[in-house]
Protein backbone atom coordinates (compact mmCIF):
# COMPACT_ATOMS: atom_id res chain seq x y z
CA UNK A 1 0.00 0.00 0.00
CA UNK A 2 1.71 3.39 -0.80
CA UNK A 3 1.18 6.51 1.27
CA UNK A 4 -1.64 8.51 0.59
CA UNK A 5 -1.04 12.20 -0.31
CA UNK A 6 -4.10 13.94 1.27
CA UNK A 7 -6.47 12.08 4.52
CA UNK A 8 -9.54 13.31 5.19
CA UNK A 9 -11.74 12.25 8.17
CA UNK A 10 -15.36 12.24 7.12
CA UNK A 11 -17.59 12.04 9.84
CA UNK A 12 -20.88 10.43 7.79
CA UNK A 13 -23.32 7.35 7.47
CA UNK A 14 -20.99 5.99 3.90
CA UNK A 15 -23.58 8.68 2.42
CA UNK A 16 -20.79 10.66 0.54
CA UNK A 17 -21.68 13.06 -1.83
CA UNK A 18 -21.11 12.15 -5.40
CA UNK A 19 -19.55 15.72 -6.31
CA UNK A 20 -17.10 15.05 -3.33
CA UNK A 21 -15.91 11.58 -4.86
CA UNK A 22 -15.80 13.09 -8.56
CA UNK A 23 -13.64 15.43 -6.85
CA UNK A 24 -11.18 13.37 -4.91
CA UNK A 25 -10.69 11.37 -8.05
CA UNK A 26 -9.42 14.11 -9.91
CA UNK A 27 -6.41 14.55 -7.52
CA UNK A 28 -3.21 12.86 -8.49
CA UNK A 29 -1.84 10.01 -6.22
CA UNK A 30 -3.68 8.28 -3.49
CA UNK A 31 -6.46 9.94 -1.33
CA UNK A 32 -7.42 8.19 1.69
CA UNK A 33 -11.13 8.69 3.40
CA UNK A 34 -11.57 8.07 6.99
CA UNK A 35 -15.21 7.36 7.48
CA UNK A 36 -16.19 8.17 11.58
CA UNK A 37 -19.32 6.86 12.99
CA UNK A 38 -20.60 7.57 16.02
CA UNK A 39 -20.01 4.81 19.05
CA UNK A 40 -22.35 2.21 18.84
CA UNK A 41 -23.67 2.80 14.83
CA UNK A 42 -23.44 0.58 12.75
CA UNK A 43 -21.64 0.49 9.52
CA UNK A 44 -23.75 0.63 6.50
CA UNK A 45 -22.33 -1.17 3.61
CA UNK A 46 -20.53 0.88 0.72
CA UNK A 47 -21.91 -0.25 -2.78
CA UNK A 48 -19.40 2.20 -4.74
CA UNK A 49 -16.57 0.23 -6.25
CA UNK A 50 -14.11 3.43 -5.78
CA UNK A 51 -14.49 3.31 -2.20
CA UNK A 52 -12.14 0.31 -0.88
Amino acid sequence: MTQPILSIVVPTREGLPEYWIETLLKINGDVELILAHPPGMEKLPISDPRMQ
